[in-house]
């Protein structure tokens, strides 16, 4: 995590996620595939654009202030074996590359998320990052 997005995982659940401070080691860090996973793209040469996101527990989520590059899906998820419903969370900040070897060694996906989720994950993720600054004249 220091490595790649100069910071760890404390700081971002911390600083960036705004989780409770009771509850900061709830939930799982996660990378989310921002390229096209469909077969045409496959074999593709290049890197795969790569988000980092947070899967927390409902509960944990402090109320607003959050980052405005964080992304707060809507839905929750309630995957095989966790206790409560789980929230989204997709940082616009904090993206990487990968090439396909490197993830070959990776654990298996936990999710695929549906193409309506990943559009409006990639807007607003495109948007923070490409928007303007203060511009002069």
């Amino acid at each position: 995590m220091l490595a790649r997005f100069g910071t760890t995982p404390a700081d971002l659940r911390s600083r960036e996620f705004k989780l409770k401070e009771s509850q900061l080691d709830a939930g799982r860090l996660v990378l989310i595939r921002g390229g096209a996973a469909c077969d045409q793209a496959q074999n593709s040469p290049g890197p795969l654009p790569m988000l980092l996101g947070l899967l927390a527990p409902v509960s944990a989520l402090k109320a607003g202030s959050r980052s405005p590059a964080v992304h707060l899906c809507p839905e929750e998820l309630r995957l095989p074996g966790d206790q409560e419903a789980s929230s989204l969370l997709v940082s616009a900040r904090f993206t990487s590359t990968m090439l396909p070897p490197d993830l070959a060694h990776w654990p298996d996906p936990i999710l695929r998320i549906r193409e309506q989720l990943l559009m409006t994950i990639l807007v607003h993720s495109a948007t923070h990052a490409f928007r303007p600054g203060t511009l002069k004249f």
